[in-house]
């Protein structure tokens, strides 16, 4: 059996590949492979085919892209419209040079919701190609969140949803969990995605993760080892954490760096997601130090404690201090830790970002704006969608966090706020012989 994989391009006001990889798409490959199947595998986000780049030493870096017509709900929305990722010339190519017409069937992967236009553009592309008989499935976050706007404009087999499958079943196992991801699809890599678990048990309202992922389910240690092990085999040097609450885990964490390091292999480690400051102790810090990770990011979001508390209360202003002042103690520089200050959430006003920018620049580590996307389901979400009269279910465009940042904070207030972040960012000493994003 012939099947055909694909990883989207992204249709947005901003995109950067801050460690992105289609890590669910990749163990579907794994899953595939071990039942007997042929997989061929498209990622229009892979930046290790976009020479003119330049990257970071982490190998973060910007994606190729050119300007699109924008959407005609963003007309008034003063901002460029793009595609991110590889051509379209190079898919079509890949199809004719790898598969030509027999196909017997492919499974495309989603991401934010209001990345869509990437969905509807491959599978207009399989359709052209293969006919409309070609079976297709899609999977993944937009999927999951929004699978009546998809089957409502797309004619497709099959829906992944956290229920189940809506329309025809792909022929996946019960569970991925047990499955490593599959990196042997890439031909280069610049850095490895990984996660030990899947779920979180904080269940903040303007998050999706326990509507994604409604149980906390740990992977087994050996499947996470032997993605790493494969990782370190291709020389990668940069390895990025996908769990929602990494630190929950930390046992687990020692135990396998302590088995890596003992096998003679070393990572740089990444938290993009973010991680949990309650749980940053002072012995805690020591050990991610000492374990290699190289930059972490902190889900700080806002200094105030009533804000705080009425979005789920997993983070409090004390504890952010006392976990950057463990950090800082235990060895890492200002420009290795980031705190996440939320902003665009309609119950957090302007004066409230702006406080939570100066209380953190205090703590003298970076700062990053993390723009707010009202998701369907969440509660804030909802609340969102009724108090600014947008329905995001009936056009997943609105939940963009560019759009509705700028919608809630005025385009004026959010330039103003990304330039105190900036400002205060270059006060900060600079590291020496590397560069950050």
């Amino acid at each position: 059996m012939n099947l055909l994989l694909v990883n989207p391009p992204i249709y947005d006001f901003a995109a950067y590949n801050f460690w992105l990889k289609p890590y669910g798409l990749l163990q579907v490959a794994s899953a595939l492979k071990t039942s007997g199947a042929s997989v061929l595998f498209f990622d229009f986000c892979d930046t290790t085919r976009m020479l003119s780049l330049k990257k970071d030493p982490y190998g973060r870096s910007k994606f190729e892209a050119t300007v699109e017509k924008r959407p005609a709900l963003f007309s008034s929305f003063r901002r460029r419209f793009r595609r991110y990722g590889l051509p379209r010339e190079s898919f079509a190519r890949f199809i004719n040079q790898n598969i030509g017409k027999r196909l017997d069937s492919a499974f495309v992967s989603s991401s934010m919701t209001y990345w869509y236009l990437g969905v509807f553009e491959v599978v207009k592309v399989l359709k052209e190609h293969f006919g409309e008989r070609l079976p297709i499935y899609v999977g993944g976050t937009y999927a999951a969140l929004c699978y009546e706007h998809l089957r409502s404009h797309l004619s497709i087999n099959g829906i992944w949803t956290p229920k189940g499958w809506l329309g025809e079943e792909f022929p996946l196992p019960p569970s991925l969990n047990i499955l490593p991801a599959d990196f042997s699809v890439y031909e280069n890599l610049d850095f490895g995605v990984t996660r030990l678990s899947r779920g979180c048990p904080f269940k903040c309202t303007y998050c999706a993760s326990t509507l994604l992922e409604p149980e906390m389910r740990l992977r087994p240690e050996e499947t996470v080892l032997d993605e790493l092990r494969y990782l370190a085999r291709r020389e990668v040097k940069d390895v990025a954490f996908y769990d929602d609450s990494l630190l929950i885990h930390i046992e687990y964490l020692k135990r396998m760096t302590e088995r890596l390091k003992k096998e003679g292999i070393r990572f740089r480690y990444h938290t993009p997601n973010g991680v949990h400051s309650r749980f940053i102790s002072l012995e805690t810090a020591k050990f991610l130090k000492e374990a290699g990770f190289e930059t972490l990011f902190i889900g700080y979001e806002c200094a105030d404690s009533q804000i705080l508390a009425k979005t789920g209360d997993k983070v409090r202003l004390e504890e952010v201090k006392e976990s950057v002042k463990n950090l800082l103690a235990a060895g890492f520089t200002a420009q290795q830790v980031t705190l996440y200050v939320l902003a665009g959430h309609p119950d957090i006003p302007m004066e409230a970002v702006e406080i939570s920018i100066r209380e953190g620049a205090k703590l003298g580590v970076r700062l990053m704006l993390a723009e707010y996307s009202p998701i369907p389901n969440t509660p804030d979400g909802e609340n969102a969608f009724k108090r600014f009269r947008i329905d995001g279910h009936s056009e997943p465009l609105l939940t963009n966090n560019t759009f509705f940042t700028e919608l809630v904070l005025g385009g004026e207030n959010v330039q103003k706020l990304k330039e105190q972040v900036r400002s205060h960012n270059r006060t900060l000493p600079k590291p020496r012989n590397s560069t950050t994003h």
